[in-house]
């Protein structure tokens, strides 16, 4: 886009690098998780409002689960067994799920 004098503009996109996946844009309601893979604690953060988020082992059991109001969840997940673990995650507006795993 152009401005005063021929100065062009860039708008900023924030992106995520996800070894699976490659490059994807951040949208503003799409939450941000990480570390990937995660060890002992999981930290999800999605704008600043009520967020919830739950993690599932592969049997389907519930293994965290918690809630905020200022957008960020922290899970503890050191006595957890390593391996793959399903996300849930919930905005008030969005639902989210995603396969993560834990070293």
């Amino acid at each position: 886009m152009a401005s005063q004098k021929g100065r062009r503009e860039f708008a900023r996109i924030p992106v995520f690098v996800d070894s699976n996946q490659g490059v994807g844009y951040i949208s503003a309601e799409e939450p941000v998780i990480a570390p990937l893979p995660f060890t002992d604690r999981l930290t999800i953060t999605c704008g600043n409002g009520r967020l919830r988020g739950a993690l599932y082992d592969l049997s389907g059991r519930q293994t965290r689960y918690s809630a905020s109001t200022d957008g960020r969840i922290e899970f503890d997940t050191a006595t957890l067994p390593a391996g793959c673990y399903i996300l849930t995650i919930d905005t008030g507006h969005s639902h989210f799920v995603k396969k993560v795993f834990k070293k």
